[in-house]
């Protein structure tokens, strides 16, 4: 892997970070991250690569560490979302329908004054 610099970026671009298991972080957290020596500029010093390597896997430690943090914010937005949609049908469905009695109520209107001129003028008539 470490050999073919393409493959090596390709897998670290498209790494699923949403789906890192506990028992990795746990493990990260304890033989890695908490090593006194685990530094960036450690790894500044050692490497060009293992630099970037470095901040690569400290943005995923805590990625994942705020990802969890706000998974129950995520959780209710979704369950919020879902309602807004049901809301949101529910709502066209009533405004449809009021379209409708606006609709009948404009035509019984127009009726109605066609009514009441055709009362006047034969009331004109006699």
């Amino acid at each position: 892997m470490l050999n073919d610099v393409n493959t090596l970026m390709n897998d670290l671009v498209t790494y699923k970070k949403e789906s890192i298991g506990g028992h990795l972080i746990k493990r990260l957290q304890e033989k890695i991250m908490s090593d006194a020596e685990f530094t960036y500029d450690r790894a500044k010093g050692a490497s060009y690569a293992i630099q970037f390597l470095f901040l690569w896997v400290k943005a995923m430690f805590d990625f994942n560490k705020v990802f969890n943090e706000t998974r129950p914010l995520r959780e209710k937005l979704e369950a919020t979302q879902k309602i807004l949609a049901e809301k949101t049908a529910e709502l066209k469905v009533k405004m449809d329908a009021l379209e409708e009695v606006n609709n009948k109520i404009q035509s019984l209107e127009e009726l109605f004054d066609q009514k009441i001129k055709e009362k006047e003028r034969l009331t004109n008539e006699i």
